[in-house]
């Protein structure tokens, strides 16, 4: 057996909680376009991080479901490149692809003919429940075990309405909450009472006047 992938199901023996898998996702999917984020995710989050060299080649692909390296801005250093991939496709999911999603829980088939070990072909990713009459998912790495519980949980899976949230991707506490935090909410509600006020303030003024002096005579 391939011991590269035995280590990663030991790993995931232990893996953290889907809880917690679910808050290195969110900071992944929120990371902004410079090295200090990346640098200080791959700390935080050992479990995600893919850190490789400064200076991939022309034709590096990376994940087959990932964007070219050509692609990153130019603020994240390329030792980042499988990370930055990872977070693209991240976002592409927490929008409602659902192809990006079937293309990072499930292996291509580059990968189904291109690996040695029978152990990690496509079969043992679904495995039969016969007791509850049911497919359980099977996750080759801590990402995937990541994304299928954010794709369980698909309804709450948001991107906050504020434009200028700071951190726009967050995992919701009903179907119809719209905005990652009140801060977000109340930035928008402000935003649309001045906005209204611009609009009619002058003639609610006038009106307010008009009325006064009619009440005078």
């Amino acid at each position: 057996m391939n011991s590269s992938k035995q280590q990663t199901r030991d790993n995931l023996a232990g893996a953290p909680s889907p809880s917690n898998l679910l808050n290195g996702l969110k900071a992944l999917a929120n990371l902004r376009d410079d090295s200090a984020s990346f640098e200080w995710f791959a700390r935080l989050w050992p479990v995600f991080a893919r850190v490789g060299d400064d200076n991939p080649s022309d034709n590096y692909i990376g994940y087959d479901y990932g964007e070219p390296w050509t692609r990153m801005p130019p603020g994240i250093p390329k030792r980042f490149f499988l990370m930055w991939q990872m977070r693209e496709a991240l976002r592409e999911i927490w929008r409602g692809n659902s192809d990006k999603v079937t293309q990072v829980l499930l292996p291509s088939l580059t990968e189904i003919y291109a690996d040695p070990d029978p152990e990690g072909l496509w079969p043992p990713q679904l495995r039969v429940n016969w007791q509850r009459g049911e497919f359980v998912y099977a996750p080759r790495s801590e990402f995937q075990a990541a994304v299928y519980e954010l794709f369980r949980r698909s309804a709450l899976s948001k991107v906050c309405a504020n434009p200028d949230c700071p951190a726009s991707y967050f995992i919701a506490g009903r179907k119809t909450q719209r905005y990652c935090s009140e801060k977000c909410s109340g930035v928008l509600q402000r935003a649309h009472k001045l906005r209204w006020w611009n609009e009619h303030g002058k003639e609610s003024r006038s009106s307010k006047r008009s009325r006064g002096k009619r009440g005078k005579r």
